[in-house]
């Protein structure tokens, strides 16, 4: 009888206990509630994707709403409570989330289009590596890299994951400070970024929400110079004493300091990272523009039709409207070809774009018929683009 209770005991709270999380040390296009979960479980999660639908899920694609927090508080360890529908609400003290992706420039347009990214820092948090196009000068067969080379990268991650697994088994979480040198590099270069980040004045203030957390990038990339310099096996010619101008804990698993060499690396970085950025965040205004001067173009050439003879019917599948004015459909049938004009919807953004910059003027809309589809946007165009003078 003894037995049978233990047994039904035993049942009763394997049922009740949560559901174990399979170890995933990678992750690609997960949802939010999902990557919450694994990072409880296991304490961190490395993100590596080559698509964009992991911003897209980001963005609310199930939900609707934008669910950025837990990735926001990631970027800082900030403790995370999070609720789910089901219960079970559950307390993430220290997440760890690191996030590369590999995307086609519209995803980063879409995303400078989602106000919840923008408003509260979310693209603020990301490094950007924007390459030149190579197409048309790729090789067919290209060189591969040097087997010393490879061989050296992968004893360089090896070492500094064992270095890292070493402290983590330690009873604290060691942190790594700023020797005296690093620590003035890196107020030189704050000194010097500070003004350019002025909302008035400054040449970055785009990018002020960006640039602000740039001093904070620099010393995560300055602290992982430290630690493959730490990890480094005595002798090593690639992250060794003469590579960095720094000294190596003699143990070899000593928690290293950020040296001025490390800092002063990791400094020499920013002139590329900021002109990336640059080119990441305002690619929407980018894109914004080249779609304009393209509906402008169109609107030159083929939005001014000649008039119809008295009592004719346009027979060109245009509106029909006079030299100074065309539809919204008109604008569609003409565009559509172009590869950013993929739904009608594109083409109206971009009116509506123009109308606010006063090169076209949106008309009243017509009375809606009983019947019938309704009467497309027209819009009036401004004399002086239609007589060649702007």
């Amino acid at each position: 009888m003894f037995a049978d209770d233990a047994l039904k005991d035993a049942i009763k709270r394997i049922k009740e206990s949560p559901k174990p999380v399979r170890f995933r040390l990678f992750a690609d296009d997960i949802t939010t509630e999902k990557l919450a979960e694994q990072v409880e479980a296991q304490g961190s999660v490395v993100i590596l994707t080559d698509e964009g639908g992991l911003l897209t899920t980001i963005a609310g694609r199930y939900s609707d709403n934008p669910n950025a927090d837990l990735y926001l508080k990631a970027y800082n360890c900030q403790s995370v409570l999070v609720s789910r529908k089901n219960g079970g609400d559950f307390d993430i003290s220290r997440p760890f989330i690191t996030l590369a992706m590999i995307v086609q420039p519209d995803v980063l347009v879409k995303a400078c289009g989602v106000s919840e990214f923008v408003e509260r820092g979310f693209l603020g948090r990301f490094l950007y590596s924007i390459p030149a196009p190579r197409v048309g000068t790729r090789k067919i067969k290209p060189e591969p890299l040097s087997g010393e080379l490879c061989s050296a990268w992968n004893l360089a991650v090896k070492n500094l994951f064992d270095f890292c697994e070493r402290q983590s088994n330690a009873d604290t979480i060691p942190s790594i400070d700023l020797d005296q040198g690093a620590t003035e590099a890196l107020d030189a270069f704050r000194a010097e970024l500070e003004p350019r980040l002025h909302p008035q004045n400054g040449d970055l203030a785009r990018l002020g929400g960006w640039g602000s957390k740039l001093p904070g990038h620099l010393v995560r990339i300055a602290a992982l110079y430290a630690l493959l310099r730490a990890s480094a096996p005595a002798g090593d010619t690639l992250y060794g004493d003469d590579e960095t101008g720094a000294t190596r804990p003699a143990s070899g698993s000593v928690v290293p300091q950020i040296s001025e060499a490390d800092m002063g690396a990791a400094v020499a970085l920013a002139p590329y990272l900021i002109e990336h950025a640059r080119a990441a965040l305002d690619m929407d205004t980018h894109f914004q523009d080249a779609r304009q001067v393209a509906t402008l173009a169109w609107i030159r050439r083929k939005a001014v039709p000649k008039l119809p003879e008295p009592g004719a019917e346009a027979t060109d599948g245009s509106s029909g409207n006079n030299g100074n004015a065309f539809t919204a459909r008109d604008a569609w049938r003409g565009l559509q070809g172009q590869a950013w004009a993929k739904t009608a919807a594109d083409v109206h953004a971009v009116l509506g774009q123009l109308d606010a910059k006063g090169w076209i003027r949106r008309k009243p809309d017509p009375a809606p018929k009983r019947a019938g589809r309704p009467a497309a946007p027209t819009y009036e165009i401004h004399p002086k683009l239609i007589s060649g003078e702007l």
